[in-house]
């Protein structure tokens, strides 16, 4: 299998190999060297992200999208000449920005300074690799991309090995632009610069969405369908249109992606959902934990026979208690305690959905105990596990959310609702401490081994990952819930809230334009709208009516 391992080796190689192959590659090298434009973007994130940044995103998004189906790649040479002149010209910018740095702050800095205004340089190159030249123009993407400290070659001949093996091109081009994790500092780079421009309120979101696809890959990355048409509509916007400013072009191309995936209906508050925590506003103006419901129950025969069972799971886990197999792993204590007050102290007190999630951790215990415990507790943790999994499955709503507990999450969706119900630690004026706490505790279990780990794995089950979704979709939905008719009257009327709610209202604004929490709208919500869809168009709403 072919190596490169110079510029020399990489033009070798592609020649007699097609135009669309040298723009192609040229298009992922761009893109892997993009988020090194974080720091001049940070500099003055209004200006420079419609100086700097929109014009690279424009120069990558056509060489992009012409060599993924390479027969239509020359109806995209208009689009690829004025986007590489635009790039060009944003890379100029980011020279002077540089230069300036190296004036007011130190030389190395400019140097820095002038190494992230390759990308741009890169980037133009791309765009022209879809015009002509394509060989030259590939070579001179992989000059840029070097000047801006990233290692490219390893990505680049991985991209070549799909090749040899008998890819075609625009099966390469929805690879995953990684072969292995993005770089930890890229991976850096790119958080920072994704949370500049969403907070910027300018539909940048088209954009971080556009490029986190672009890095996971497939025909469906991050749950979000490859639509052609629309990527071949945001390619070919006139000139016009970009050269009104990124809020301007950015909204042209949210129109362009409601056109295409459409747009949920502004309908109602979505129902608080079975899960570990539900919430609900008091007249305290603070949303509180609301009270698990009562489980479906078929009539009072099952309720007196679940009642039974419930005593004896309880008199099963108070004889483990009584051992105090926490006493020499935090972990485990913690988890006992989470369990306890899962199962309650009465049956009416019961939480089947946080008492179900427990089942996996239960489980990891009794697998690992003989190595940890001594026999009695060992035997203990085991008749507790098999009496839990004989207990749980009793009640019609745990099966029901393991039926639910089937959908794809994809790792973004955790993380963004990980980064938020953080989020709601830190705000004592808007959340209660008694829902505070549990949202606590649910972080702590998903981060945390429940007994030591050599590989320090921390693994989440379906119902896990389900359940973390659930309790934020619940919180939004108790922070809405009050809100929601009234906006829509102010919406129709015209005439503005007011009232107690009214500061209920402003302090949930502010929550919803945290960094965090546009991340989830513009990204792990959409990645599982059938959870958390209905979110943004209610947002959105209660936005436009409390300013």
């Amino acid at each position: 299998m072919t190596q490169v391992r110079n510029q020399e080796e990489l033009q070798e190689w592609l020649v007699g190999r097609g135009r669309w192959v040298a723009a192609g590659l040229a298009a992922r090298i761009g893109l892997r060297v993009l988020p090194k434009l974080e720091l001049m973007v940070s500099l003055a994130p209004t200006k420079n992200s419609t100086l700097l940044l929109l014009p690279v995103f424009r120069a990558l998004a056509v060489p992009w999208i012409a060599s993924s189906r390479p027969s239509d790649g020359p109806e995209f040479s208009a689009a690829g000449d004025i986007a590489a002149a635009s790039s060009r010209k944003a890379a100029g910018d980011g020279r002077t920005i540089a230069r300036a740095l190296a004036r007011t702050k130190s030389k190395d800095y400019g140097e820095t300074g002038r190494a992230r205004a390759a990308v741009a340089d890169a980037a133009a190159a791309a765009a022209k690799a879809a015009v002509r030249t394509a060989i030259v123009s590939a070579i001179r993407t992989v000059h840029r991309a070097l000047a801006t400290g990233v290692d490219v070659w390893p990505e680049i001949n991985r991209d070549i090995a799909l090749l040899e093996d008998g890819a075609q091109i625009e099966q390469v081009m929805n690879r995953p632009l990684w072969g292995e994790d993005m770089p930890e500092e890229l991976k850096v780079n790119w958080q920072s610069l994704k949370q500049s421009l969403l907070a910027l309120d300018e539909d940048w979101w088209v954009w971080t969405q556009w490029y986190e696809d672009r890095l996971e890959g497939g025909a469906k990355p991050n749950g979000r369908s490859l639509i052609y048409h629309l990527e071949k509509e945001r390619a070919l916007i006139p000139k016009d249109k970009w050269k009104k400013g990124a809020a301007h072009f950015n909204a042209v191309i949210a129109e362009i992606e409601e056109k295409y995936r459409g747009k949920p209906p502004v309908d109602e508050v979505a129902e608080q959902r079975q899960a570990s925590v539900q919430t609900e506003y008091h007249e305290d103006g603070l949303l509180h934990r609301r009270p698990p419901p009562a489980p479906a129950l078929k009539g009072e025969a099952q309720e007196g026979r679940l009642r039974v069972a419930w005593q004896s799971h309880l008199h099963m886990f108070e004889d483990l208690a009584e051992l105090q197999p926490g006493r020499n792993y935090p972990a485990v204590g913690n988890f006992l305690k989470r369990y306890q007050a899962a199962l309650g102290v009465s049956f009416d007190e019961l939480n089947v959905i946080a008492l179900g999630t427990q089942g996996l951790r239960l489980q990891n215990l009794a697998d690992s105990a003989n190595d940890f415990f001594l026999e009695d507790a060992v035997a203990e943790i085991k008749a507790l596990k098999d009496s839990h999994h004989l207990f749980i499955r009793q009640f019609q709503d745990w099966l029901d959310y393991l039926d639910d507990a089937g959908i794809d999450i994809p790792q973004e969706a955790i993380e963004d609702s990980k980064d938020v119900l953080e989020e709601t630690e830190h705000e004592p004026e808007l959340f209660a401490e008694d829902l505070r706490a549990p949202v606590h505790d649910l972080l702590e279990e998903v981060d945390t081994n429940i007994l030591p780990d050599p590989e320090d794995r921390i693994q989440l089950s379906d119902t896990d990952k389900l359940n973390l979704v659930r309790v934020v979709g619940n919180i939004f939905s108790g922070l809405f819930e009050p809100l929601f008719p009234l906006a829509r009257k102010a919406q129709k009327t015209g005439v503005a809230l007011s009232g107690p709610l009214l500061d209920f209202g402003k302090k949930v604004v502010k929550f919803v334009k945290s960094p965090v929490v546009i991340s989830l709208l513009t990204g792990g919500a959409v990645a599982v709208a059938q959870e958390l869809g209905w979110i943004k168009p209610i947002a959105d709403l209660i936005l436009s009516v409390i300013k």
